[in-house]
């Protein structure tokens, strides 16, 4: 027996003997963007014998050994911990020159409330008849000019000092004074390759999408770019990292509380003003309320934006960006291109007789099966020149149909008239309201372009109100897009050519009526 026991203690004294404490450098191997936050993967690997270790890994992101998920191939944990990184060395040039600053701000401040002490005992002076009035005037007015020199050097050092303190915070790559290492004790039964693997959350980078659209008027070709707008101030340097953009943020969520739930007769009133032939139900419009698209509402299927390099679970998906990306932790803002594509659009001039404006040039494609695309802020331009910025707020689905204005289109010009009497809202008699107005689309383009004329016909929603529409020529399309009421006509237009129509509707109503919603 005590044989046995002395072989153990042996045994364990050449364990501890083999004990070493490594200091590892964890690079981020992957990070994970999120509107509000990023996840980040950090990996060292390291060569142990057989035995206990120590494996030190600084600085954390955080100051909770909990928020640090934790993996390890090749051994097993046996502890982990954290202890505080040493105070920053207080010989940093940097640090000196704030310091400097500081102090000389502190004399600056002070000089200038011993300038008003003097110039309150000069005046008090002035009171007691001490002095003429002449010589102390000159002493106020010089004192004044002082003052005047010391307020300005106050404000320049205060800039000094305020532009050294933020260089000192950026420094330290934006993290808390107080940084630690993550301390983990670890067991190996033989020698060989321990992989540490760390899972660590930061507020302090994230992503915005950004796109741009480059129209070519002449071929018809569109470009899309997709960017994500990096903040990456984690206080980690990313060097060759993976980088997937989450559409999703990683909200945590607690379990819905078992309720029941009650079913009642609906108000009268209520049901009287949603009306048994309303467009959607009540519960249809809550259900959209609660933030999914009416599309995907009605055909209880979620439209999902996908990329060739997409990972779905569930609502949320993410895109990997192509290639190893390496992004210093730093107040630059980095823009990595995660999406492009060249689509070929069918081009043509939009007018809108109840806008009264000029022509926009519209552009419709189809959006590419396997590749969808988030909202942002989004720039356009048109035969290279930049036409304006605009947010997105729509997601674009994959293989789904895109239309998007360019601008005015400068080649064709709209003109609008109306018969004499009808002003404001048409000619207005006992009995009906007649509106008549005529639009004439003329190209002055040197190549042939497609127009359409978009105009209204008003409904009706009571029996004695009746709309008899006065179009001349026939429309080509009603009830456009099936919106009830949108007529089109669309013409080829060669240089020169003109598209003329007589847009106008009566409404009958009973005598002594007055019409409302009359635009």
């Amino acid at each position: 027996m005590r044989l046995w026991i002395a072989a153990w203690l042996a045994a364990a004294a050449i364990s501890v003997a083999h004990t070493e404490d490594y200091e590892l450098d964890a690079p981020v191997v992957t990070a994970r963007l999120y509107s509000n936050e990023a996840e980040l993967v950090r990996e060292a690997r390291v060569t142990v014998k057989h035995g206990a270790h120590r494996l030190i890994v600084s600085p954390l992101l955080g100051d909770n050994i909990a928020d640090v998920s934790l993996s390890i191939e090749g051994a097993r944990l046996t502890g982990q911990g954290m202890r505080p990184l040493p105070a920053p060395d207080t010989s940093d040039p940097l640090l000196k020159q704030a310091d400097a600053a500081e102090q000389a701000l502190t004399i600056t401040r002070q000089t200038i409330e011993d300038n008003r002490d003097m110039s309150r005992a000069l005046i008090q002076r002035l009171q007691n008849q001490n002095s003429t009035v002449d010589n102390v005037q000159r002493q106020l007015d010089a004192l004044a000019r002082v003052r005047e020199k010391l307020l300005s050097t106050e404000r320049e050092q205060q800039d000094e000092l305020k532009k050294l303190q933020e260089q000192l915070a950026w420094q330290n790559k934006g993290r808390d004074s107080r940084q630690y290492a993550g301390i983990f004790d670890i067991y190996s039964d033989r020698s060989g390759e321990v992989t540490l693997t760390l899972r660590e959350h930061t507020k302090k980078a994230y992503w915005q999408p950004y796109s741009e659209f480059s129209l070519n008027s002449d071929s018809g070709t569109l470009d899309i770019r997709a960017y994500a707008q990096v903040v990456q101030q984690s206080g980690l340097d990313w060097q060759n990292s993976d980088i997937a953009l989450s559409f999703a943020p990683p909200d945590y969520r607690e379990q819905p509380a078992l309720q029941s739930t009650t079913v009642a007769i609906a108000d009268r009133t209520v049901t009287s003003i949603i009306g048994d032939n309303a467009p959607f139900s009540a519960n249809t419009a809550l259900l959209n309320k609660g933030g999914l698209p009416a599309k995907a509402a009605k055909s209880g299927t979620n439209d999902k934006a996908a990329t060739d390099d997409v990972s779905i679970s569930g609502v949320d998906f993410a895109v990997k960006i192509p290639g190893k990306h390496s992004l210093a932790s730093s107040r630059d803002r980095y823009q990595l291109t995660y999406w492009q594509n060249r689509s070929h659009t069918k081009l043509y001039s939009a007018a809108y007789a109840w806008v009264t404006s000029k022509a926009l040039l519209v552009a419709e494609w189809q959006q590419p099966d396997g590749h969808g695309f988030y909202p942002g802020n989004a720039s356009f331009f048109r035969d290279g020149n930049r036409i304006g910025n605009q947010r997105l707020d729509r997601p674009m689905n994959a293989n789904s149909r895109q239309i998007m204005s360019f601008g005015e289109d400068p080649h064709i010009d709209v003109a609008y008239s109306v018969p004499p009497g009808h002003v404001g809202n048409g000619l207005i008699l006992r009995d009906r309201l007649e509106r008549r107005q005529t639009v004439t689309l003329t190209n002055h383009g040197k190549s042939a372009r497609n127009v359409r004329l978009y105009a209204r016909l008003p409904l009706s929603t009571q029996p004695d109100v009746s709309v008899e529409a006065k179009f001349s020529p026939k429309p080509d399309a009603e009830n456009v897009d099936n919106v009830k009421g949108i007529v089109l006509w669309e013409k080829n237009l060669a240089h020169g050519d003109s598209l003329r129509v007589e847009n106008g509707y009566d409404i009958h109503y009973p005598e002594g009526k007055k019409l409302i919603g009359i635009e």
